[in-house]
């Protein structure tokens, strides 16, 4: 059922500019990814309860109305770009929870660029490679193992129920499909019979016409 004012998790409201983006994008989302937009806190307080009544775990929701975002400042410099203007396509009615999430997001041309810059400007700055320099002074980084992608396999999830839909709805096709043809063989086997029957009754008639003529 269509729940007005419901948008879904924050992962699908907007795609990838570029695909070699993701791991930025991936690290600078992090667990807010699966947060789920809804339009007001009203919406909100009606899944939680519905997810309270059935036992279906917790989200975290994003209402529009009540998301309190600042449009920031980004730096001048060709080192960093806004990771919301450069990686992200999104649709502008959700554009509150992408500015709660990302807005404050840098990318950074090298560590070290990102250390400076999250120092000067109090934004999280990361590398292509997915190294994160907070805006509170932590560091992250190291390997980054790709098959432990939220988005990639997030996708591959979304594919695969594509797929499902598409194969779902060839089978009702062929299953229409055949039982047009069993209605057709049902019609020409009931012609048949009564062609038969037909031939059965000539047969009689012509019998009894000969024994009358003997």
């Amino acid at each position: 059922e269509k729940i007005k004012g419901y948008h879904g998790p924050l992962v699908d409201n907007f795609t990838l500019s570029n695909p070699k983006y993701r791991v930025p994008v991936e690290v600078a989302a992090d667990n807010a990814l699966f947060n789920v937009v809804v339009d007001d806190d009203e919406v909100a307080s009606r899944l939680i309860r519905a997810l309270t009544k059935d036992n279906l775990g917790r989200l975290t929701f994003m209402p529009l109305r009540q998301l309190q975002v600042q449009n920031p400042t980004y730096p001048q410099s060709s080192d960093v770009h806004p990771l919301m203007r450069v990686a992200l396509r999104y649709d502008k009615r959700v554009e509150k929870a992408m500015q709660q999430v990302f807005g404050k997001k840098l990318i950074a041309r090298d560590f070290d660029t990102a250390r400076q810059f999250a120092r000067e400007c109090n934004m999280d700055a990361i590398t292509m490679e997915g190294d994160e320099v907070n805006r509170k002074g932590a560091l992250e980084g190291g390997f980054h193992d790709e098959r432990r992608s939220r988005l990639a396999s997030y996708s591959g999830i979304q594919e695969a129920k594509k797929a499902l839909e598409e194969a779902r709805s060839r089978q009702d096709e062929v299953a229409e499909q055949s039982m047009e043809v069993d209605t057709a063989v049902a019609h020409l086997m009931g012609e048949i019979q009564r062609e038969e029957a037909k031939r059965a009754n000539t047969r009689m008639v012509a019998g009894q016409a000969a024994l009358e003529l003997k």
